[in-house]
């Protein structure tokens, strides 16, 4: 039951999206999950600086560096999803 969703939804997408889109929305997903699981490693010191531990220190940066990546993506995705279907796909009332 479990592949049978898999594969109806891989199908769908492969038939509604271009590959291009399809990769946007995996690394998407990718960096997302990498934000929520690093999470659990961020640490900061009293003082405010990032730890000096190195699996918090990394942590840390990961974090911050799979944050600021996902703003240009998600504008640019935006900005398809916008020249593509157009506003009102996203907000129907306005």
């Amino acid at each position: 039951m479990k592949e049978a969703f898999i594969h109806r939804a891989l199908g769908y997408f492969r038939r509604r999206q271009r590959p291009e889109i399809r990769y946007l929305h995996v690394v998407i997903i990718l960096l997302v999950l990498s934000q929520i699981l690093v999470s659990n490693f961020m640490a900061f010191s009293p003082t405010g600086s990032i730890s000096s531990e190195p699996l918090y220190y990394y942590g840390t940066w990961i974090h911050i560096i799979t944050g600021i990546s996902l703003l240009p993506i998600s504008v640019v995705f935006s900005f398809y999803v916008i020249r593509e279907h157009g506003i009102r796909y996203l907000f129907p009332y306005f």
